[in-house]
């Protein structure tokens, strides 16, 4: 049984973004909270994670990335059918996963600015969507998402290249690039829902102003199985069976450090933005 209806698609190829509700239920939810606790306590205890007294609370809950290489739970909620099914729909053909992140979102967590995720993700062609599991219910006094809408039909806007702050991702603010008519939706989601988005859509969440209420979440992106180049994680892709996978890397990304390749190779080619 789809998950979309056919309006459902039409509405986040118009939007870029929609919310399916109910998607996971409260056992399997709360399994994954557990998981995020575990995994939080064993990095404290071998002293992977260590506060930082200019981003506290950032830093004592820090975005974990790629979890799944080293966690079977997550895994296999990672390669969950659900997830697979909700991207090919969107896709249009196979999906292949190109990476996921643990989202914590502590109160007292500072927002996180307007970016857009092909910025990362890199892939050519930029067909991508995120899908983003709500494990709390999100709303904008505990960090929920906010989107521009139809901000992906414009492509990828033009970013500076910052060092990258420890606590932070590569983003930037949006100066009135996208007109007059823009609007920021700030969306609220129940525990189970998986907001999914275009990689071209412009996002970010709001800060964390409660006390008490955490906003976990776990994200994931997708592109299709013909994608032809991609930056993030090229070389440990995964397809619906579990299988990893390799595409050559997008050597014309603006993040492409002489760490990964050769300064020669850096010179070749212009930037994808």
């Amino acid at each position: 049984m789809p998950f979309l209806t056919a309006e459902d698609r039409k509405l986040f190829e118009e939007e870029g973004y929609f919310i399916i509700r109910n998607v996971y239920n409260p056992s399997e939810v709360q399994r994954i909270i557990d998981l995020y606790q575990d995994l939080w306590i064993d990095k404290v205890k071998k002293g992977h994670i260590q506060q930082d007294s200019k981003y506290p609370m950032e830093s004592l809950f820090p975005t974990l990335h790629e979890v799944q290489r080293e966690n079977e739970v997550l895994k296999d909620f990672m390669l969950e059918d659900r997830n697979f099914a909700i991207a090919e729909e969107i896709l249009g053909s196979e999906p292949l996963l190109i990476g996921t992140t643990c989202f914590f979102k502590a109160p007292h967590t500072k927002a996180l600015p307007f970016h857009q995720d092909n910025i990362d993700n890199g892939c050519i062609p930029d067909r991508n969507v995120a899908l983003w599991v709500s494990l709390d219910g999100s709303d904008p006094s505990n960090g929920s998402l906010c989107f521009i809408p139809r901000s992906h039909k414009n492509g990828l806007y033009s970013i500076n290249l910052p060092a990258t702050h420890p606590y932070g991702v590569l983003s930037t603010n949006v100066n009135g690039e996208t007109g007059d008519e823009t609007k920021i939706v700030h969306i609220k989601t129940n525990p189970g829902d998986v907001v999914i988005f275009d990689g071209n859509t412009i996002h970010g969440s709001n800060s964390n102003s409660t006390s008490t209420r955490f906003r976990r979440s776990f994200a994931m992106h997708f592109t299709t199985k013909t994608v032809e180049k991609v930056f993030a994680n090229f070389t440990h892709l995964y397809n619906k069976r579990g299988d990893v996978v390799q595409r050559p890397v997008n050597k014309k990304h603006g993040k492409i450090r002489s760490l990964l390749l050769p300064p020669k190779k850096m010179e070749e080619g212009d930037k994808i933005y």
